[in-house]
Parts: structure tokens; sequence; C-alpha cells
């Protein structure tokens, strides 16, 4: 039996979810190879979230352009506590 109502439920928020990975944390993506810190996260209506990794500094000093890679298809390799600024009361 179906019904026109609109489905209502309780909206989580970021904390109540299972986020994967996490900002500030280091991650791979396994098919090109490219490495690097998670540095924003954008969620999708009908896509699965995904992670800019930005890789470490180049040899002049400059960072580089993050590139986007599909949140489950990412490895973490290094995590950390707190990013200086965010961290929980």
């Amino acid at each position: 039996m179906t019904s026109d109502m609109p489905v209502t439920g309780s909206i989580e928020t970021t904390e109540e979810k299972n986020m994967q990975i996490q900002l500030g944390w280091k991650a791979r993506d396994p098919v090109s190879g490219y490495q690097g810190t998670a540095v924003a996260r954008c969620e999708w209506l009908y896509d699965e979230p995904r992670i800019a990794l930005q890789g470490p500094l180049d040899k002049d000093g400059n960072l580089p352009e993050e590139k986007w890679f599909p949140e489950t298809r990412l490895q973490v390799t290094e995590t950390v506590e707190a990013i200086h600024g965010l961290e929980k009361d």
C-alpha cells in the first residue's frame, strides 16, 4: 500500500552521519595513485560524496590544485584527531 503523504523522519547532522573520510586526513586514490590531504567534501543529491585531495607543496612552495575523487574509492593513509579551530568542546 502506498501513500501520497510525504516521507518524514529525522534529519541527520554531520556528527550523526558515519562519514568515511574527515577533512585533514590523508588519503590515496588507488586508481590514479594520487595522494593528498582531504581539504573539501561535497555531497550530491543523486551521487556519492566526493572528497578533494590536495598534494604537498611543490618545489617552489606552491600548493597544487586539489583533485576530486569519489569518497568510497579513497583509502585513508593517515588520520588526525582534530584540525586546529575545529576541535570539539
